[in-house]
């Protein structure tokens, strides 16, 4: 039953204006209107065994009863306590007063009570007041006693719209309490999609930082040779090229802070593929690094989550070749066949020290992508001292 209060959407009832809460439905205005008018005319043009003593008074009581029905479902117990004293009023005049409508209109206030409110007690004692009422009808009727089966009929219908409510009002909780569940169902798996969808974008974020702050210090330790050669202007474009890096660094940044606050996410722009490997390698190259790439077979059709997954996997080995052995050359090895895609990532032994011990979360990173997608991964020291890393997508798992 809609009360005053109870959530609606986004609103409450408590938010409605009194003359919205109040408004009748269509339909009960439409059965309200139909049962005056056969009320009436059943006061006006009574059957020759009824007695309407005063028509007048009849005509204004029913009028008042029927009328209360199109606001059944706004006040079941008001339109109930009105319909019962309205028809226990009609019958005093004159024995076998009452209409055929009179009943309808008990039966449907009896169903109302029982459909909105939920108590079972209150149902048995609207059951039992209404019944009263039809009693008292009886009981001042010279001809029930030649009635008898139909009287006993009235009483089962009247009983049974109590009953068919309760069923109706059983049946409506149910099924609210399923939509609650499946509301929020929905909600948890939005929830998890959406929460998944920040752990991938976060995890693509870390990615890209890293790789940022990684050519940073490339380009810094470059531009300090620079400075130390007397070169100023490859310092200086060093530098700015720092600088450009460190800012997008520093808007990435700022994207992941977002996503960890489960805020609104940024544009985060079209993910890279395979096709950004040159301008990857090239950003080392300026930076200094030794670093070579080529492609073997002709250009594979791969989709987009594939193509982002074997570009990360060599972005990320060569921030860690850049990272763990500086001044090592890096060749990377890009290798499309019918059954696969693959990229080897080998660079040789450094000539400066380490710059420390990685997490060793970039390792489980790539392995995860390449799992990802039904694909292998390797990685491992080479005889040379080198470093190697090969991942190997197949082509069923990177087709668009």
């Amino acid at each position: 039953m809609e009360r005053r209060g109870e959530a609606v959407g986004a609103l409450t009832l408590s938010d409605v204006p009194l003359s919205a809460t109040w408004r009748p439905r269509g339909f009960d205005v439409v059965l309200a209107s139909g049962l005056l008018i056969i009320g009436m005319v059943q006061i006006q043009a009574p059957d020759p065994h009824r007695v309407i003593a005063n028509p007048s008074f009849s005509a204004v009581v029913w009028g008042l009863t029927a009328a209360s029905l199109a606001w059944r479902r706004r006040s079941p117990w008001l339109v109930f306590a009105v319909v019962t004293l309205g028809l226990t009023l009609e019958a005093v005049p004159a024995p076998d007063s009452g209409t055929l409508a009179g009943f309808v209109a008990l039966c449907v206030a009896l169903y109302t009570v029982a459909r909105e409110d939920r108590s079972l007690e209150k149902t048995v004692a609207a059951s039992a007041i209404a019944l009263i009422v039809l009693f008292f009808h009886y009981a001042r009727d010279p001809m029930a006693s030649n009635a008898v089966e139909s009287i006993q009929a009235t009483y089962v219908v009247l009983l049974a719209c109590a009953v068919v409510g309760r069923l109706v009002s059983s049946r409506a909780a149910t099924t609210e309490q399923e939509r609650a569940a499946q509301a929020d169902r929905e909600a948890a798996a939005a929830g998890a999609a959406t929460e998944a969808e920040r752990v991938r974008i976060a995890r693509e974020l870390h990615d890209v930082i890293a790789h940022s702050v990684t050519v940073a210090i490339v380009q810094s330790m470059a531009a300090q040779s620079a400075i130390a050669d007397g070169e100023l202007d490859d310092a200086a474009r060093r530098l700015a090229a720092i600088e450009e890096t460190s800012r997008q660094t520093l808007a990435d940044m700022r994207r992941l802070v977002t996503i960890n606050d489960s805020g609104p996410n940024d544009d985060l722009g079209s993910q890279p593929g395979l096709t950004n490997l040159p301008a990857l390698v090239q950003q080392l190259v300026d930076a200094g690094s030794d670093v070579r790439l080529d492609f073997e077979g002709p250009p594979a059709d791969v989709s987009p989550g594939a193509d982002l997954a074997l570009f990360r996997i060599v972005q990320e080995a060569l921030t860690n070749a850049v990272n763990h052995a500086p001044g090592a050359s890096v060749h990377i090895h890009v290798r499309m066949t019918e059954e696969s895609v693959e990229v080897e990532i080998v660079n040789g032994e450094p000539t400066r020290p380490d710059t420390g011990a990685g997490t060793g979360r970039g390792v489980v990173g790539m392995r995860e992508r390449a799992r990802l997608y039904n694909g292998s991964f390797e990685s491992g020291s080479c005889t040379d001292g080198g470093f190697r890393v090969h991942a190997s997508l197949p082509r069923e798992a990177t087709s668009t």
